[in-house]
């Protein structure tokens, strides 16, 4: 059947959501994907974020068909343990920035991850009421519905009263001067909260927000304020996590070594949805009843994680993205002249290229689409350039033809 076939029953039964309505996805190879039709698109937006390792990795592949064929997969780690899932645990406590004893909780997607860190702070501290972020950063979809559960008491005689406020900061991005001193301006804005935060939840590289990439100086007051003040610290690395900014962990540009991490996209490997949150020994939850859910930790996606973590290592994908970003920096900016962008920014192979407004952005990623590179957006105007860390210089130079070509429709 055709693309125009399959969305015409998609159209009838389908929920409205974020999904392209041009094409229809039928498998995924390498650093790209095939439409129904057969056609092949090179993906910049690595689905976004999970196939680090690039779609279909031979020995990810083998290792999911050893575990179906021994018939492993089954009930989720948070119901009855697998050595699988024990496996996993083990390596993050040990591949996780910080030099402390850690606790691993697992879920099902990187909304999960953040929440169950942030249930950890509040259960642990409940008389600090408010949270911390920065805007423009993106956490995930879900929350509320635990208090809306009480078919047993269980459920809700441990839930904390919930975050009674949200400091918002701006986003200190590192392409900016130093115009002003960081540390008066958190002093100014949250001094007089600073007793009531509980946790900071941040995004070092902004990616739903644009792919922004925050300050080291910035960052080293803000850390500092937190510390001073007893606040706890999640780095949500759902996105920037597994090689994607050009080092294992984006926190480790910083020096950074969190309370809580919140894991999710990359570990997927691209084949089975997955949530981590790596917690600082004493936010572990106090019993059983603290937090649960049904299917995170299973066999089949604690293999996955497990793999896909050795391939990342073993193929050092962290070090290759850091060299590939560089050169795919220098040559967007070699390939795509000034006047056709507002600006070319990132870490790693995790980079944007933003244009003056979003009908801009949205044009340029159709043009590309019917070229053979499928893209998506970031923030108000941008588009991520995020490949499968596994691409080629030769697949980069491709991509990027397209891309300008695509540009210099939409714009002369």
């Amino acid at each position: 059947m055709s693309n125009k076939e399959w969305l015409e029953r998609a159209n009838k039964v389908v929920a409205n959501s974020t999904f392209s309505t041009d094409i229809v996805f039928a498998r995924a190879e390498g650093v790209g994907f095939f439409d129904t039709e057969g056609k092949f698109y090179y993906d910049f937006a690595s689905g976004p974020g999970v196939a680090n390792i690039g779609w279909n990795h031979p020995k990810l592949v083998a290792a999911v068909q050893e575990l179906l064929q021994k018939g492993e997969s089954g009930y989720g780690g948070n119901e009855i343990l697998n050595p699988y899932w024990i496996k996993l645990a083990e390596k993050l406590v040990e591949l996780t920035p910080g030099n402390f004893p850690k606790r691993v909780f697992p879920s099902n997607s990187g909304g999960e991850a953040v929440e169950a860190g942030i249930i950890a702070c509040m259960l642990k501290r409940p008389e600090r009421k408010a949270i911390l972020t920065f805007n423009g950063d993106f956490h995930g979809r879900m929350g509320y519905a635990r208090t809306a559960t009480t078919s047993k008491s269980v459920h809700f005689m441990n839930l904390p009263q919930g975050v009674e406020r949200a400091h918002y900061l701006i986003f200190p991005e590192a392409n900016y001067e130093r115009s002003y001193n960081y540390k008066d301006y958190l002093d100014s804005q949250i001094g007089r909260f600073a007793k009531d935060i509980n946790v900071a939840v941040i995004e070092l590289v902004q990616g739903e927000g644009g792919i922004n990439v925050a300050s080291n100086w910035a960052m080293d007051d803000l850390m500092s304020f937190l510390q001073e003040n007893g606040i706890y610290v999640l780095v949500d690395e759902v996105q920037t996590g597994f090689g994607r900014t050009g080092k294992m962990w984006a926190c480790e540009h910083y020096g950074i070594e969190p309370d809580i991490m919140a894991l999710a996209k990359g570990a997927s490997g691209g084949v089975s949805p997955i949530g981590l949150t790596v917690l600082r020994e004493e936010l572990n939850f106090s019993d059983s009843r603290g937090h649960s859910n049904t299917f995170g930790g299973n066999p089949l996606s604690s293999c996955v994680a497990f793999t896909t973590l050795e391939i990342i290592q073993e193929e050092k994908l962290a070090e290759r993205a850091n060299k590939l970003g560089i050169y795919m920096m220098y040559y967007s900016l070699a390939k795509i002249p000034p006047s056709y962008h507002d600006g070319i920014g990132g870490l790693g192979l995790m980079q944007r290229l933003k244009f003056k407004n979003g009908e801009i952005r949205d044009r340029v990623v159709a043009e590309a689409l019917k070229r053979g590179l499928f893209l998506m957006g970031a923030g108000e105007s941008a588009i991520r350039l995020m490949p499968p860390l596994t691409i080629q210089k030769e697949e980069i130079r491709k991509a990027f033809s397209i891309l300008s070509e695509a540009i210099k429709i939409v714009t002369e």
